[in-house]
């Protein structure tokens, strides 16, 4: 085994399937909005797609800020449906999506348990992008909070992946050799790839996001199906 002494672990799709639980919670509203009665699922999702990537595309041409990005898919999907939205009704959808993100998320005993034994052998750290609200009530729906020697959310830090700032915070605020710390995440342009730049062992989980089209990846690099093999090549 490498030599390693700190552990960083991202959270959604790395510690849990966030990915599958965002689709559901998307289809919950897809109904409780009765879009049914004018397209089906597939469809919606697809303009919503379509949208998400005709924003970040004008956010990456820096036409619009990066934090009109959640507002902007839905009331143009909205306005392609015929529906008026507004900023306002965008925030109340998203609310009520997280309502049904939270009631999906569920305490993994499995997690818990192997993160406590994790803990005897390394400083372990949670290192995620997100709105500090929602991040620390999905920690808190997983009752992993308090296992970590300390939590860094990008709206808490100013700092977010793949900015290196958003590492080395972890790095230097704890005192952590570089070259003795494993990086544990699913995307490999805001996990891997900037971890491995800065010196840092990578452990790499692959999964698709609900709204990517494609996994961009080098080949390769080493893969882990879930987190269950991180943890068993932890505790070899």
């Amino acid at each position: 085994m490498k030599d390693i002494e700190a552990v960083i672990f991202d959270l959604d799709n790395t510690l849990y399937s966030f990915s599958d639980i965002w689709q559901q919670a998307n289809k919950s509203m897809y109904y409780l909005f009765n879009l049914q009665e004018k397209l089906s699922y597939e469809s919606f999702f697809n303009i919503y797609k379509k949208h998400n990537k005709n924003v970040l595309k004008e956010i990456k041409e820096k036409k619009i800020s990066s934090k009109n990005l959640r507002n902007a898919r839905i009331i143009l999907t909205m306005q392609d449906l015929g529906i008026v939205f507004t900023d306002s009704d965008a925030r109340n959808y998203y609310k009520k999506m997280f309502v049904f993100i939270l009631e999906k998320i569920k305490k993994d005993n499995n997690l818990i348990d192997k993160l406590k034994k994790l803990k005897k052998n390394y400083k372990i750290y949670l290192l995620t992008n997100g709105f500090s609200k929602e991040q620390r009530k999905k920690l808190e729906k997983l009752e992993i909070t308090n296992i970590f020697d300390n939590i860094y959310i990008s709206a808490e830090t100013g700092n977010s992946k793949p900015n290196k700032e958003a590492f080395l915070q972890i790095i230097k605020g704890n005192n952590l050799a570089i070259e003795k710390t494993l990086m544990v995440g699913d995307s490999y342009n805001f996990d891997i790839q900037p971890a491995k730049k800065l010196g840092m062992q990578t452990a790499f989980i692959p999964k698709k996001w609900h709204l990517d089209e494609v996994m961009i990846f080098d080949i390769n690099e080493k893969q882990y199906k879930n987190i269950d093999e991180v943890f068993a090549y932890l505790e070899n």
